[in-house]
């Protein structure tokens, strides 16, 4: 299934069933387990996964060895609106909102619904936010 974690809050990922014919990992690749590894092949244990700000909207979890055993991991904003991480919707964060504007940016902060492109929808969802407080 897709998974939907928050970024910068910690997962635990219990792996103690999975053996070694099918170690976990967490790639930005969408069908096979190399490219940037955020989490490495791993197995028999539990271990901790946080997503952080600069990580793509959407990674992959992946069997390292199985290249069809894999799933989507979609990365959400803590706080829709907050680019700055100061837990306030603000001005600041209407001027970094601006300065991405227009621009494609697959997984940035400023597009807040996710679809490559900051644009009116993005726009609409941080009106919304703006003035709001996260945490």
């Amino acid at each position: 299934p897709t998974l939907i974690l928050v970024r910068c809050q910690s997962y635990l990922f219990d792996l103690t069933g999975v053996t070694d014919e099918h170690p976990f990992l967490i790639n930005d690749q969408t069908n096979n387990p190399f490219g940037t590894i955020y989490l490495p092949g791993s197995y028999g244990s539990v271990v901790n996964f946080t997503p952080t700000a600069q990580m793509p909207g959407m990674i992959w979890y992946h069997c390292s060895v199985h290249s069809g055993m894999t799933g989507a991991i979609q990365l959400v904003n803590p706080c829709p609106g907050d680019l700055n991480n100061d837990l306030v919707v603000n001005s600041t964060d209407f001027g970094l909102f601006v300065a991405d504007f227009g621009n494609p940016c697959g997984g940035c902060k400023s597009d807040i619904n996710n679809d490559g492109t900051v644009n009116s929808t993005d726009f609409g969802l941080f009106v919304a936010a703006f003035g709001s407080t996260c945490g």
